[in-house]
């Protein structure tokens, strides 16, 4: 699901011979992106800093953390969403000889979305401490809001003849005489579609962990629940305003050609490309995550290692396409009305073309059954430094190729630092996620990374800690910046989204 939006548009370049556009409307779309993990982060670094995981705090991603746990610790936290909006133009088509670019004016809004993002209860069992934790949806989800459109769009093709003693009985024998005719129309295309994609992880996590000495160690299982949902269609259908022909003679030193009408006969499918896709896919996942840190007096070590076991996602796909490829067929050519003037050289006369229809590309598949993945191994590392009150960690992972294809993997990276004063404490942070697809050793596919900067403050209060944090997606910045004229009517705080959370500990 990759480019999931772009590639549903982009799959809409037209056939061969687009040259000219006028549009009528805009098209509407969306793309959402759920990322509670890296929300977290600035409520508590320790959600992605294995260094910094604690009790009920970043327990799947270090389940070492746990042993840190008091007699019971309890963490809620939730996110708000925030949107941001821009009318763009999306590119169907470049430009190349007989093609030209094609945009689609498009008002995309991207959403930050928000909710209950996670839940993690953590108790004292003797030397160890164990927990569980549930963690919102890790989603990605793009859609056609709104398309409906016309577009007035002018082809141009090209057509290469030669006229020769067969064509007429007119030229003496052995004479050729290469033409060209050029054929350009004006169509109205209607483009309809409607339609979204969505893929999605949820984990939920149970471990447990103890502490010897400086080494946090732990343990745990994760279970998590992945869906790719889809239901899209997009079809283009157009009619023929006005065609007509030129000449263009490309003969040298030889006959001369004046046509005086060049008649065009083609019968115009009324569809020019159609699209229809959709799935409903489901599979679960069982993981066995390993997870330590080493708190040494300046400097922390931490790292974790999750391996995926294989599975598979059951249900339904259906896809059904069919693209213009190249140019209408040219089925004959009559040029029996044409007169040849042996003294001056000269054809003079009318010639009828006759186009036949456009071959399509098309693709048909559809299965019901199982999907099989491979299993997925991911290693994270944490390096953390501590000078009395300031804290700063850097963590990066990654899920590890595997040779098996396809697969479906992640990447990751945060910067954070804290500050306590007093018993308060300051955070700052920047963290982003981004996925890739592996069809092949030498096939990988990679979305764009979700970045996200925020900051966030920790206040103390008895048994308990109220957390309080505000992110900006990077992603939502540059669109509330692309749309604006003047860089100085940019509002940072319209693209804010706040978050906050609650830990109860006794």
């Amino acid at each position: 699901m990759k480019k999931t939006l772009l590639s549903i548009t982009l799959s809409l370049a037209l056939a061969a011979g687009l040259n000219a556009q006028s549009l009528a409307t805009q098209m509407e779309a969306h793309i959402s992106m759920s990322t509670p993990e890296l929300n977290l982060y600035f409520l508590d670094l320790g959600f992605l800093d294995l260094n910094l995981a604690h009790g009920s705090v970043g327990m799947m991603n270090n389940p070492g953390g746990l042993g840190r746990t008091g007699i019971m610790d309890v963490t809620v936290a939730g996110s708000l969403s925030k949107d941001a909006s821009m009318s763009t133009d999306i590119r169907l088509m470049d430009s190349t000889e007989v093609t030209g670019e094609l945009n689609i004016p498009t008002y995309l809004t991207l959403t930050d979305q928000g909710g209950l993002d996670y839940v993690g209860v953590a108790g004292k069992m003797g030397p160890f401490g164990v927990g569980i934790a549930y963690q919102r949806s890790f989603a990605v989800e793009a859609g056609l809001d709104k398309a409906d459109m016309d577009i007035s769009q002018r082809f141009n093709y090209a057509y290469d003849y030669i006229l020769t003693s067969d064509a007429n009985g007119l030229l003496p024998g052995g004479l050729a005489v290469p033409v060209t005719f050029n054929v350009s129309a004006v169509t109205n295309v209607r483009l309809k579609g409607s339609g979204e994609a969505r893929i999605s992880n949820q984990p939920i996590f149970v471990g447990a962990g103890t502490k010897y000495g400086p080494i946090n160690m732990g343990m745990g299982f994760k279970v998590t629940r992945i869906e790719a949902l889809a239901n899209t269609s997009l079809k283009l259908s157009g009619s023929i305003d006005s065609l007509r022909g030129e000449l263009d003679s490309a003969n040298y030193g030889g006959p001369s050609v004046i046509f005086d009408n060049v008649d065009i006969y083609a019968p115009f499918g009324d569809s020019i490309f159609y699209s229809k896709f959709s799935s409903d896919l489901q599979g679960t996942q069982y993981s066995l995550v390993l997870g330590g840190n080493m708190e040494l007096p300046i400097v922390k070590l931490g790292m974790s290692l999750e391996m995926g076991m294989p599975y598979k996602l059951s249900g339904y796909y259906f896809n059904n396409s069919g693209l213009p490829e190249g140019q209408p067929l040219l089925d004959s050519i009559s040029v029996s009305s044409l007169q040849y003037d042996s003294a001056s050289q000269t054809f003079t006369g009318d010639v009828k073309l006759n186009l036949g229809g456009v071959e399509y590309t098309r693709k048909t598949a559809a299965d019901t059954g199982e999907i099989e993945l491979p299993g997925v191994t991911s290693l994270k590392a944490s390096l953390g430094l501590k000078l009395w009150g300031l804290r700063v960690g850097v963590n990066g992972g990654m899920d590890m190729m595997t040779g098996e294809w396809p697969m479906i993997g992640n990447a990751y990276a945060s910067l954070g630092t804290s500050l306590s004063i007093k018993r308060t404490s300051l955070r700052l942070g920047l963290a982003s996620r981004w996925q890739y697809l592996a069809l092949e050793d030498d096939k990988l596919y990679s979305s764009a990374p979700m970045v996200i900067l925020g900051a966030g403050v920790g206040i103390p209060f008895p048994k308990g800690e109220l957390m309080l944090g505000s992110r900006i997606n990077l992603a939502n910045g540059i669109l509330s910046t692309s749309n604006l004229e003047k860089m100085e009517d940019f509002k940072p705080w319209e693209t804010i989204a706040l978050n906050a959370g609650i830990r109860v500990s006794i």
